[in-house]
């Protein structure tokens, strides 16, 4: 949510004094923090720092603690880092709670995500042109373009000429030998 005293609604004194507590839950979020605990960060009484937080920023204090942790737990699940592990170092007591609100809130369970960033991050530089339309290559990282040449099996014996694709700049693709892709043409 973006940081605003909400037209008005909250005071500016007020409003430094909840970000001050969003500021430490964004720090310790990985700590068990309550609203006491925050409120007490603010300089407020509990009830007024959860009435105020929630005009100043539109979402309550828990709802923000758990997409920080949310976040941090897909940082760390891309990483390798085990579930339990991951659920632990974020501040979940709970392997069970943290394996229903990752799904909630991402949409798969943290054990799939994980499987799914393993997926995409072993992915060879070779495959690339694979995954990514040499057009875009090109386009983006002319620089990677250059050196990927994707080789068409043509039905050929083992001793033919590899053909590749190349794009002719407006996106067409066109085969052509190694040659016409070495001089640009």
């Amino acid at each position: 949510m973006r940081a605003s005293t909400r037209e008005g609604l909250v005071s500016n004194e007020l409003f430094h004094r909840v970000l001050r507590a969003r500021e430490r839950l964004h720090d310790a979020y990985d700590e068990p923090l309550t609203i006491p605990v925050l409120a007490r960060a603010a300089c407020l009484s509990p009830f007024h720092f959860l009435r105020v937080y929630t005009a100043a920023f539109g979402d309550t204090p828990g709802r923000e603690l758990s997409r920080v942790r949310i976040a941090r737990a897909r940082d760390l699940l891309e990483q390798g880092v085990s579930v339990t592990e991951t659920c632990f170092a974020v501040g979940f007591s709970s392997l069970g709670s943290f394996s229903t609100r990752f799904a909630r809130d991402v949409g798969m369970t943290p054990r799939e995500f994980q499987q799914a960033a393993r997926a995409v991050a072993v992915v060879p530089g070779r495959l690339l042109s694979v995954y990514v339309p040499f057009c875009f290559a090109e386009h983006f990282a002319p620089e990677v373009a250059a050196k990927i040449a994707i080789v068409e099996k043509s039905g050929h014996s083992e001793g033919a000429t590899p053909r590749f694709a190349h794009s002719d700049g407006q996106g067409a693709r066109r085969d052509a030998s190694p040659a016409a892709v070495r001089r640009g043409g």
